[in-house]
């Protein structure tokens, strides 16, 4: 009986927790499966274990602007940039964050980073997705490979 008035409580604080909070746990775990580098406007984030986080954003078409900052607990380990074009992506440490803005040109154009940090450290996102960081364009963000879009923005992770 101990145990069920134990485990019943401990359901009610997460759901408390949540409520209060007003974001649902994302599990950031593992390449989103609808990610495609050619398809739809979106911005792609996941965790690859061993502290690593990537993010990508893509266009099929026209041209899209993401841009945010994102900011890390515990020492960032490493920082590395994927298909970036010097001329109009940023990506740029500023003590415990990262600035992004990355400009998707279409015809499948593909843009990203990455953030090596340490094993388990929680990471919060804060995402502009063509000057616009509320409403709709959190449809536009998919994270982990369930490919949940976050309720709130910023957004913080957890792996």
């Amino acid at each position: 009986m101990k145990r069920v008035l134990a485990v019943l409580l401990s359901v009610m604080l997460v759901m408390i927790a949540t409520a209060v909070s007003g974001q649902v746990r994302i599990d950031p775990n593992g390449r989103p499966s609808g990610y495609d580098s050619t398809g739809q406007v979106a911005l792609w984030i996941w965790y690859d274990g061993g502290g690593v986080w990537r993010v990508r954003a893509t266009t099929k078409k026209g041209y899209h602007t993401y841009s945010g900052w994102v900011q890390f607990r515990q020492g960032l380990l490493g920082l590395g940039r994927e298909a970036l074009e010097g001329n109009v992506d940023i990506v740029s440490r500023f003590g415990d964050r990262v600035g992004f803005r990355l400009v998707a040109t279409g015809k499948g154009d593909l843009d990203g980073f990455n953030l090596r940090t340490l094993p388990g450290t929680p990471v919060t996102f804060y995402v502009e997705i063509d000057g616009r960081s509320g409403g709709k364009i959190q449809d536009k963000i998919f994270v982990g490979r369930r490919n949940r879009s976050p309720d709130s923005n910023p957004f913080t992770l957890n792996p």
